[in-house]
């Protein structure tokens, strides 16, 4: 072989296996962007497998790798809007529709950073016009805390301390929020609120799910924001 890739396939501890790619198609190696596409799919991988061993059976296993097939089309769905698409807003819009499908929840938000604030730039649900372009602060927000830790985290009504923002905005119960970066970059949040079938609470498996959609997602939204922004000028600057 030419050129090779592999990912361990796992979820905290628990090592089930790994997953390799050889040979790329179109260049002599794979990229950053290959590695974290298959870190990805290696997540979901190790979803369906920690789920079926879980819940036994042969309907145990075929619920839980259907769901994960859920997750895969949703992201594979991104990608190919990208070939087309040039418009951040409109692929912000089927980030928070097919992710909200994908954990049944009422409302699903994505938050982007603009200088010292989040500022909510698409939802999907129940939701009304005045909370699109809606500011949060940074400091003193979980939202903020989130995309500064990089650790997804929940956040209920009864939690005292926090800016609970998204909550008051939305009307909900509980969050479940998860940081969107690309390379070292913090491009926002992504906040799921109130499961509609046996919620409000999110599940352990809805927040791996949302956790390893979060990449793709961020890629999506990286790649939508240099775009609108152009190529990067040369070196220089002066006339070829």
């Amino acid at each position: 072989m030419e050129s090779f890739l592999g990912v361990p396939v796992r979820i905290g501890g628990d090592v089930f296996g790994n997953l390799y790619l050889t040979d790329k198609q179109g260049a002599e190696e794979f990229d950053e962007t290959d590695e974290q596409t298959l870190v990805a799919l290696a997540d979901w991988a190790a979803i369906a497998i920690a789920n079926a061993r879980r819940h036994g059976g042969v309907r145990g296993e075929r619920d839980q790798l259907v769901r994960a097939i859920r997750v895969l089309e949703t992201s594979e769905e991104i990608g190919r809007a990208l070939a087309g698409e040039t418009e951040v807003e409109r692929i912000l819009e089927r980030i928070v529709k097919r992710s909200r499908a994908l954990v049944e929840a009422r409302v699903m938000v994505l938050v982007l950073r603009e200088g010292d604030e989040l500022v909510i730039r698409a939802a999907s649900g129940e939701r009304d016009r005045s909370q699109l372009g809606l500011a949060i602060p940074l400091a003193d927000s979980l939202s903020g805390y989130v995309l500064r830790s990089g650790r997804a985290q929940r956040l209920s009504d009864s939690m005292p301390g926090v800016q609970a923002v998204l909550l008051h905005a939305f009307a909900a119960h509980t969050a479940f929020v998860v940081p969107l970066q690309f390379r070292g970059q913090e491009l926002g949040v992504l906040a799921a609120l109130d499961r509609l079938s046996d919620g409000p609470e999110f599940s352990a498996e809805d927040e791996r799910l949302m956790t390893a959609f979060a990449t793709s997602a961020a890629t999506a939204v990286a790649t939508a924001q240099r775009r609108r922004r152009g190529p990067a000028p040369k070196p220089g600057g002066g006339r070829a």
